[in-house]
C-alpha cells in the first residue's frame, strides 16, 4: 500500500488533469492551425495528454520521484483516466463525485498526520479511503464495461477499432445533440 503522502501526489496529479480536461473547453484561444491541427490528429492528442500527465505528476508530488517512477505513475493515471472517460454520463458523474470524496479524505489524512493529532480518526479515514476507493474502481470498471459493450454493439461492422475507442478518433459524437 502506497503511503499517504504518494497517495496524495497521485490524486492532486489526477484531479489537475481533470481540471485540465474542463480547461480545454479554452482552447479556442489558441491559433486556427493549432486548433485544426489538434482537432485531426488523435496521435497528437493523446501526445500531449501523456506530456500534460507527466508535467502534472512532476510538479504536483512533494518530493522528486525517480524518472521511471514518474513514467509508470504516469502511465497508470493516464490509463485510468481515459478509461474513466469512457463510461456512460451516470456512471461518470458518479465516479467523479467518488473521487473527489477520496481526495477531500486524503487532504484530511494529510491535516492531521502534519499536525500529529487524531491518531483514531486518521485510522478510521483510511479505512474509509479504502472502501471509497474500491468502490470507486468497482464503478469504473462496470461503467467502463457497459460502455465498452454498448459501443461495440453499436458500431459493430463498421470497422469498429478498440484502439480509436480508447485513444480517440471520434471528432463528432454520435446522438450527441447541441448542449446535451
Amino acid at each position: 500500500m502506497m503511503n499517504s503522502q504518494r497517495t496524495m501526489d497521485i490524486l492532486n496529479s489526477s484531479y489537475l488533469m481533470l481540471l485540465g480536461a474542463f480547461g480545454s473547453y479554452i482552447g479556442n484561444n489558441l491559433t486556427c492551425k493549432v486548433q485544426k491541427l489538434m482537432e485531426d490528429n488523435i496521435y497528437l492528442r493523446n501526445i500531449v495528454l501523456v506530456i500534460l500527465v507527466y508535467f502534472t505528476v512532476s510538479v504536483s508530488t512533494s518530493e522528486p520521484l525517480h524518472p521511471v517512477t514518474l513514467m509508470n505513475y504516469t502511465g497508470l493515471i493516464t490509463l485510468v483516466f481515459i478509461i474513466i472517460n469512457k463510461m456512460t454520463l451516470p456512471f461518470t458523474f458518479v465516479s467523479y463525485i467518488i473521487f473527489s470524496g477520496i481526495y477531500i479524505i486524503s487532504n484530511f489524512i494529510t491535516y492531521y498526520e502534519h499536525k500529529k493529532i487524531k491518531e483514531k480518526t486518521v485510522e478510521r479515514l483510511r479505512k474509509l479511503q479504502s472502501v471509497c476507493m474500491v468502490v470507486f474502481l468497482s464503478i469504473v470498471v462496470v461503467g467502463f464495461s457497459l460502455y465498452f459493450t454498448e459501443k461495440r454493439i453499436e458500431y459493430k461492422g463498421n470497422n469498429w477499432s478498440t484502439y480509436k475507442f480508447l485513444l480517440g478518433g471520434v471528432v463528432k459524437c454520435k446522438g450527441v445533440k447541441d448542449g446535451i
